[in-house]
């Protein structure tokens, strides 16, 4: 079991390498909508809820073909489980079959390497090539798989939370905003300033 800011994930019972997330109880629907500001309280109550929201961007996702999967861990739809309705995801195991460690626990053990750095700009670019919007990235929502070489996968934080997203319509605004959300994300992890510029990875 592995408990997120809204959401606890547990592993599938009949398939280890797919996740069932659950809503935690404190931020189910109806709870948000209770304690969301005025203007918010007349939203629906589909709109208050984190698993129909990232099952509609991994839909966005999958209309851009297979290639999207290279960097977000396949979505199964939603499935009825007895702590209420999940969203089933495939969970990402590195190559010897232990789990993929996010961003934050492989730093914490090796720092931030320069194996680490590259697999990190080669996501970037991805992003910006096929202007995915994300919402604001964190080293807990990256996990890096290791196989032969690094690769990483973003596994929450999927979409655009803007109220008017004008960032879905304009590929000029798209590549601004990723840059944004890459900029706060490199000052996070306090990425070198020698290595602030992207680096050219092969592909």
């Amino acid at each position: 079991m592995f408990k997120g800011g809204n959401r606890i994930c547990y592993l599938h019972p009949d398939d280890d390498n797919k996740i069932l997330k659950v809503l935690s109880p404190e931020k189910l629907p109806e709870a948000k909508r209770k304690t969301a500001p005025l203007y918010k309280k007349f939203r629906t109550l589909n709109s208050f809820d984190d698993n129909l929201k990232e099952l509609k961007a991994f839909k966005n996702l999958a209309q851009r073909g297979e290639g999207v999967w290279r960097h977000f861990p396949k979505c199964f739809g939603m499935m009825e489980t007895d702590l209420g309705d999940a969203i089933c995801l495939e969970l990402i195991r590195s190559g010897d079959g232990s789990l993929a460690p996010t961003v934050n626990e492989y730093i914490r053990i090796h720092g931030l390497t320069g194996d680490l750095m590259k697999a990190m700009e080669d996501f970037f670019s991805f992003l910006r090539n096929n202007h995915i919007i994300t919402r604001d990235l964190h080293g807990r929502n990256l996990i890096l798989k290791k196989n032969g070489g690094f690769r990483i996968y973003m596994i929450d934080g999927i979409g655009n939370s803007d109220f008017i997203p004008i960032a879905n319509l304009s590929k000029t605004w798209a590549k601004h905003k990723i840059n944004r959300n890459v900029d706060k994300l490199k000052n996070r992890l306090q990425w070198p300033e020698s290595q602030k510029d992207p680096i050219r990875v092969e592909r």
